[in-house]
């Protein structure tokens, strides 16, 4: 991915993030997001490898420990590997273990703490419309994988069926893809282009022993 185009991706998710803005406000017992609403929330993450993405949205119901592990993420992020794993340890960080699973993804946690309203809501979907969560991401993962975008490649292996499940074809590596929800859940591929493949990119990031949460 081009320069301009991860620029172009980074501006995307702003305007997306910014609209959850005005979705109504609801507390873990006050009331229920709507489908629509449900994948506003989740756009940007569906797409995430599903080790990943099950630490993303446990994560999210602790909204109060983002802020302090985003902060000692970008403090550590030079450490990779064992190096971080054993600081982890040592540190005997007091976060829940699906937030202390994100400290490998920096960028992952800082956007979870710039976007803190965004955060939290998506917290709320989680702790009172699970099951709906769920079904939001497979709806745009289809989406995703009927227009194209969303196939086999070097880096994840895509698997169709009652649910899409996305996998790092490495286990030791987890690639957090950037990608335009605009494009990739509403246009076609077109193998005779390359614009619009540009808006579907990887981050690298080698973990080790990524706990799996259940949610």
């Amino acid at each position: 991915m081009s320069r301009i185009e991860t620029k172009r991706s980074e501006i995307w998710l702003v305007l997306l993030l910014a609209a959850v803005f005005c979705l109504p406000g609801v507390g873990r017992a006050q009331g229920y997001f709507s489908a629509s609403e449900l994948d506003t929330l989740v756009a940007n993450i569906a797409l995430y490898p599903d080790p990943l993405l099950v630490q993303v949205l446990a994560a999210s119901t602790y909204g109060e420990q983002i802020a302090p592990a985003s902060e000692w993420a970008n403090a550590h992020k030079h450490l990779k590997g064992d190096a971080l794993s054993n600081a982890i340890a040592t540190a005997e960080l007091p976060y829940d273990a699906s937030v202390q699973a994100l400290i490998p993804f920096p960028r992952v946690l800082s956007m979870m703490n710039r976007y803190a309203a965004w955060t939290d809501q998506l917290g709320d979907a989680v702790f009172i419309q699970k099951e709906d969560v769920m079904q939001a991401v497979q709806r745009l993962r289809r989406a995703a994988n009927e227009h194209g975008h969303l196939r086999n490649d070097d880096y994840v292996k895509v698997t169709t069926g009652e649910n899409i499940t996305i996998m790092p074809v490495r286990t030791e590596y987890v690639y957090v893809p950037v990608y335009n929800p605009y494009v990739v859940y509403y246009n076609y591929y077109d193998d005779l282009s390359t614009s619009s493949c540009l808006y579907f990119n990887y981050l690298k990031t080698r973990v080790y022993n990524l706990y799996i949460k259940t949610i």
